[in-house]
């Protein structure tokens, strides 16, 4: 049943930099609580960490100063480094081990009805992750950026949401010095149900010259509803200060809880080349 429409603007900056995520990419770095060390039940909402350090992200344990690193008896001051750890010297004679971090969290009003995910674009490594004491998931590589769907999850709006994080760097694991924890940002992406998708836009430059240049956008749209429906995908592309330099529109037609996309091409007449100067 076709009875719904929907319409995604998407605007690209000149040197093509996605911009449709800057309203809806809320950061989430502040104010994690964080241990050092396995704990039994960290998971659950109701566990008492109010002993635990209050720390940003991106945050690495691994280069934090270990009591007893300078020895018994030795005058040094405290340091991170250490002879036992397990990756020696290639990964700088620090430790890893295991590491929890927890922060809480309300959404308000004008998000009620609304899709929301949280994306980390990196925690070192093996890490498993809850909300509100049900598990979301592991992502066992170090180095990607991942996302889960928040959204069946969430308790009413206004109420508390506890997310917690239980990080594993366990043993020799890396060839260069890779840090342990949630070491690079964190965002919460709030959406309607009718969304681009994250890693849902691809640009491409077929045609390249002084004159003229060709800009290719395959651009996905997906949905949360349970009704098929017509959307409508309204790309602009914008020179460096804010001018329009073009424009293309394309229709799709999304599937109940799917995906679909469109492919277009969008004529540029001067382009703006840039160079090491410019």
């Amino acid at each position: 049943m076709r009875n719904r429409k929907a319409f995604l603007v998407l605007c690209l900056t000149f040197s093509f930099l996605v911009r449709a995520a800057a309203d809806r990419d809320r950061p989430f770095d502040t104010g994690w609580r964080f241990h050092r060390g396995d704990v039994a039940g960290a998971e659950r909402p109701d566990f008492d960490d109010a002993g635990w350090r209050i720390v940003d992200v991106p945050h690495d344990w691994s280069i934090e100063d270990l009591p007893h690193s300078a020895g018994k008896g030795s005058s040094a001051p405290p340091s991170p480094f250490t002879p036992k750890s397990p990756g020696t010297a290639d990964t700088g004679f620090v430790e890893g081990g295991v590491g929890w971090y927890r922060k809480s969290f309300t959404l308000g009003n004008a998000d009620r009805g609304k899709r929301t995910t949280i994306r980390f674009e990196g925690v070192y490594m093996d890490a498993d992750f809850w909300i509100n004491g049900i598990r979301l998931g592991n992502h066992p590589y170090g180095y990607t950026s991942f996302s889960f769907d928040l959204t069946p999850h969430l308790r009413p709006t206004g109420k508390r949401n506890l997310l917690a994080v239980r990080v594993r760097n366990l043993g020799r694991n890396s060839r260069w010095y890779s840090g342990s924890g949630i070491y690079r940002h964190v965002w919460v992406t709030v959406t309607d149900t009718v969304y681009i998708p994250l890693w849902g836009v691809f640009v491409t430059t077929p045609l390249v010259s002084p004159k003229k240049a060709v800009v290719r956008v395959i651009a996905e749209a997906a949905q949360t509803g349970s009704e098929e429906i017509e959307a409508e995908i309204r790309v602009a592309i914008h020179d460096p200060a804010g001018v329009p330099a073009g424009r293309a529109t394309g229709k799709c037609t999304i599937p109940d809880r799917g995906r679909a996309s469109v492919t277009l091409s969008i004529p540029v007449a001067p382009p703006r080349l840039w160079s090491p100067e410019h």
